[in-house]
C-alpha cells in the first residue's frame, strides 16, 4: 500500500471522475503532466497535489494521508504491509507516534541519478536499512522480501 492510496480516491470523489479514467492518465507519461479537461484544465499530477494541497490538508492536517493509511494498517495488525511513498516528515512522524517501533521498518531506496538532498526524503531521522535499487521492480521486491525475512 502506499500513502499516496488516500489522495488517489480523494481526486477521484473531488473530481468526479473514474478510477478507470484517472489511473489511465496518470500512469502514462505522455499524459500524467499534460492538463486535461476531465480534471478542470488540472493534469493528472497536478490534480493530485492541488487535492490534497489546497483541499485536504487544510482541513485534514499535514499527516493526514499518513494518518488514513496507519488506521487502515493498524485495524488488521495479523497482516504484515509494505507502504511506499514516506516522503514528508510530518509522514514519519505520525508513523513514529502511532506505531511501536517494533511494528515498523523504514527502508530507504536509493537509485543511482536519484537525488534527494534538497528534498525532505534526505531529512529522514529513522531508517532501519537502506536498498540500493538500479534494478527492476521485481528485483526492488526481491530485496524487500529479503530483508523483511531478516527482521
Amino acid at each position: 500500500i502506499a500513502f499516496k492510496d488516500q489522495a488517489f480516491k480523494d481526486v477521484y470523489s473531488y473530481f468526479n471522475v473514474s478510477e478507470e479514467d484517472y489511473i489511465k492518465l496518470y500512469n502514462d507519461r505522455s499524459t500524467k503532466d499534460k492538463p486535461t479537461d476531465l480534471l478542470q484544465g488540472y493534469s493528472p499530477r497536478s490534480a493530485m497535489q492541488y487535492v490534497v494541497e489546497k483541499v485536504n490538508k487544510p482541513l485534514l492536517g499535514k499527516d493526514y494521508l499518513a494518518k488514513y493509511t496507519l488506521e487502515f494498517i493498524l485495524k488488521d495488525m495479523y497482516n504484515n504491509y509494505v507502504v511506499s511513498d514516506l516522503g514528508l516528515e510530518e509522514e514519519e512522524q505520525s508513523v513514529l507516534s502511532l506505531l511501536k517501533e517494533e511494528q515498523y521498518k523504514i527502508i530507504y531506496i536509493n537509485r543511482d541519478g536519484f537525488d534527494f538532498k534538497n528534498d525532505t526524503r534526505s531529512k529522514r531521522t529513522h531508517i532501519d536499512f537502506i536498498i540500493d535499487n538500479n534494478g527492476s521492480l521485481d528485483d526492488l521486491f526481491q530485496k524487500v522480501d529479503n530483508y523483511l525475512k531478516t527482521v
